[in-house]
């Protein structure tokens, strides 16, 4: 009896565990491809594409099986058994053909996405293809709008600090070519206009090529006898300036910035006089411009008063070399800063940190542990000895449930306060803002939920919405199996469908930049010494609950000001490193890095981290901005299922402040703004977005002070080799000009006939550090200057 008893137990053991595998497939069970459905697909821009960037599949169709009404789809993987479907509508006619483009992610992983194609229900077509493992970030893109490429491909050398190695791929684009997405324009590094109708590309590509300027892209135009066609888009205020008169000029700055000074050979130029508004001159020939700048947000636009493709670039030796110091030139973080990469998986995290940081319903887990220690100890110890001491232990099977109903009373009410009644949307806008107003605000969103359920969002302005892509893919690449859905990406509605999400998880949204006008922050402030002064007023529609001045070496914690209200700056409330990372986590504006740091400190400083990081600057701190906090609501509800979400905002605005660094024939730059830049590694490893150097070795740093002064004071702030960020780790040397050679610093000013030996003709002062090797972070010092006008 027992031997039947056991095999009937192994009969259902066994079925227990085939029936699952009978029930759920490893696979999806796809339609047959249909015969007369012929796909082409390429991924990229000529199969060139960056890691952690958007990029587009071109998907070319032609259709010989029969008239087509429904989508065309990309399935990429997000975990081993999830995926996430862009998705495009199409109607094709049998014996036509056409081309989709539907923009997707490239994952850090190399993995098989698929391509469908439906008509209606019916799958007509189905292909995996390769994505991933391309093109690292060591790999610039330079974009060429031309209708002569051939004769710009010399433009072909990005610049970067010696010790770094970068290979650049040139992308011939057109107005068929040209992104339409803005993220996919962010793998980008450069993106030069010559001998094109830029009139040609459509609103939408302006729009995306104007966000991608003010988020640190830099753009090259060059005109000369074709300036017509290349300015021709350039309609409104983008770029402010007023196109003059063709003159032919001679000049020899071209062969002397090609070869270094070794060749000043002269050349004819048709250049085009044009007055640009607020520009910075880089070559300059007589009254004649021939190249100027213009910052514009955190990138630059530059234009040449020349066209790029003629003679006497076209052809020439040097010409590649003209190419990579002009680059240089028009933004110099190529070669002082190693900029970061703008792309999304740097800033995936940082989203999805402030979203849920924002989240104020949150459960007390303390409260909750301490709950859960007094249910143990009730039921069991207290309980059973409470009951033997009446001899009533008998009654355990009572008591047991009771208690257990009462701490679920409890934890219930305890929870009430943690939980969502309706769909909550979290926004956290981002403003910037210059000194006259104009402003744009980008928003990020984390939608909540009360329940598990598949959450359907769309703008009521009808903008397109972004997702907001984890860059990893969660799982074994070799087993991405496409079998659920996870997050529909309507591409042509700019809607998203979250599928079956858990309450959990956040379902973070971008809505694309857009312009606001909401007033402006006044100020009158000055410099004083290392010091600033002045007044800030609220001009705009809002209050600020918290306010700060923010400069390259100090703080200023201003308070509320309510709008229409004034503060007066007139003490600084602290000192710190430059460093982005010492005002957030240590005991300086906030204190996030203490266990014991408040949900309001958290909120603020994931802000304030965002609305510098949004431009990928390096964690060093090179400007004076002013920064305010506002928890009035500015966005406009999205439609969450077909109804109006929940909005909680916060607001961080950020207008940088054009200081005047010159007081009549008195010049002043206090610690942090003059330029510096890292011009031999040696063996140490440097970090450019934190401006570090680890390891052991001697790197050199030149710092470029302004040429039009006669320095006669000059500070050195070498606090960063032994602040938070590292220890007592490096000796500095500077450089004696008259001797030649590196010597010893033994004072950190300089003034008189003592400085004189350590600037060049050029107002350069050169710094060795050499860094021990325990292990000790050092950071580039500062330096700041006082002198005349020359």
């Amino acid at each position: 009896m027992r031997k039947v008893v056991n095999r009937a137990l192994i009969f259902i053991l066994a079925m227990a565990l085939i029936i699952p595998l009978v029930l759920v497939r490893g696979e999806t069970v796809k339609a047959d491809t249909k015969k007369g459905v012929t796909v082409k697909a390429t991924v990229g821009f000529n199969d060139k594409y960056k890691i952690g960037y958007y990029t587009p599949i071109n998907i070319s169709i032609k259709n010989d099986y029969k008239d087509i009404q429904g989508t065309v789809e990309v399935k990429v993987p997000t975990s081993e058994n999830k995926y996430d479907s862009y998705l495009k509508n199409i109607s094709l006619q049998k014996g036509a053909e056409k081309v989709v483009t539907i923009n997707v992610p490239v994952k850090q992983a190399f993995l098989k996405y698929e391509i469908s194609i439906k008509d209606g229900n019916d799958e007509v077509y189905s292909e995996e293809i390769k994505v991933g493992n391309s093109t690292n970030q060591t790999v610039k893109f330079i974009g060429i709008l031309s209708d002569d490429f051939d004769s710009l491909t010399y433009l072909n050398k990005i610049p970067a600090p010696k010790g770094v190695t970068l290979s650049t791929e040139l992308i011939k684009l057109d107005e068929n070519k040209f992104p339409d997405y803005l993220q996919v324009l962010q793998s980008f590094d450069i993106i030069v206009i010559n001998n094109f109708d830029s009139s040609k590309l459509s609103k939408e590509a302006y729009e995306n090529l104007k966000s991608w300027v003010k988020l640190g892209g830099t753009l090259v135009i060059g005109t000369g006898t074709n300036y017509n066609k290349t300015l021709s888009l350039f309609k409104d205020d983008f770029i402010k300036g007023q196109p003059g008169e063709l003159t032919k000029v001679n000049t020899n700055k071209i062969y002397n910035i090609a070869t270094n000074g070794d060749n000043n050979n002269s050349v004819s130029l048709e250049n085009l006089n044009i007055q640009l508004d607020r520009s910075n001159t880089n070559i300059q020939e007589g009254n004649f411009k021939l190249l100027q700048t213009v910052s514009i947000g955190s990138g630059n636009v530059a234009i040449a008063g020349f066209d790029f493709g003629l003679k006497p670039f076209v052809g020439w030796a040097n010409n590649s070399s003209f190419g990579e110091k002009i680059f240089g030139m028009i933004n110099p973080s190529f070669i002082n800063s190693a900029k970061f990469d703008n792309s999304y998986m740097n800033t995936y995290f940082s989203v999805s940190e402030l979203v849920n940081n924002l989240m104020t319903k949150k459960a007390n887990i303390n409260m909750y542990l301490l709950v859960l220690i007094i249910y143990i100890v009730l039921v069991a110890p207290i309980s059973y000895f409470v009951l033997k001491k009446l001899d009533k232990r008998e009654l355990m099977w009572i008591t047991v449930p009771c208690i257990a109903i009462v701490f679920g009373v409890v934890v219930y009410f305890l929870g009430s306060g943690t939980r969502l009644n309706t769909v909550v949307a979290n926004n956290a806008n981002i403003i910037n803002m210059d000194s006259k107003g104009a402003a744009t605000k980008n928003t990020y969103v984390g939608i909540f939920t009360p329940k598990k359920m598949s959450v359907e969002v769309a703008s009521k302005e009808g903008q397109k919405l972004e997702s907001v892509d984890n860059p990893n893919y969660n799982g074994n690449p070799d087993n991405a199996k496409k079998n659920e859905l996870d997050t529909l990406i309507r591409e042509d509605k700019g809607t998203l469908e979250f599928k079956n999400k858990s309450v959990l998880a956040t379902r973070t949204v971008k809505i694309p930049s857009s312009n606001i006008s909401i007033g402006k922050i006044d100020s009158d402030v000055s410099i004083d010494g290392d010091d600033i002064k002045g007044t800030i007023k609220n001009s705009t529609s809002y209050d600020f609950e918290y306010c700060y001045v923010i400069t390259p070496k100090s703080y200023y914690i201003l308070g509320a000001v309510k709008k229409g209200d004034s503060v007066n700056i007139d003490k600084k409330t602290g000192d710190y490193n430059g460093d982005i990372n010492q005002l957030t986590y240590e005991n300086k504006i906030y204190k996030i890095g203490s266990p014991n740091a408040s949900d309001e400190d958290r909120y603020n400083a994931s802000l304030f981290r965002m609305s510098y990081s949004e431009s990928m600057q390096t964690t060093r701190i090179k400007d004076i901005s002013i920064i305010a906090i506002t928890k009035d609501n500015i966005s406009k509800p999205l439609v969450v299922n077909g109804k109006d979400s929940e909005v909680k905002d916060r607001t961080i605005i950020r207008v940088p402040l054009q200081l005047n660094f010159k007081n009549g024939d008195t010049i002043q730059y206090p610690m942090g703004f003059v330029n510096h830049r890292v011009v031999e590694m040696s063996t140490t490893n440097y970090d450019p977005y934190g401006e570090v150097f680890y390891g052991a070795g001697t790197p050199e740093i030149v710092y470029d002070i302004d040429k039009n002064m006669i320095v006669s004071e000059l500070k050195l702030d070498s606090s960063s080799t032994s602040s938070n960020i590292g220890t007592s780790n490096a000796v500095l040397e500077a450089y004696d000009y008259k001797q030649n050679k590196y010597v010893s610093v033994t004072s950190s000013s300089f003034n008189g006939d003592d400085l004189k030996k350590y600037l060049n003709n050029d107002n350069e002062l050169k710094i060795k550090v050499s860094v021990n090797n325990n292990g000790g972070p050092v950071q580039i010092p500062d330096i700041s200057v006082k002198g005349k006008v020359k």
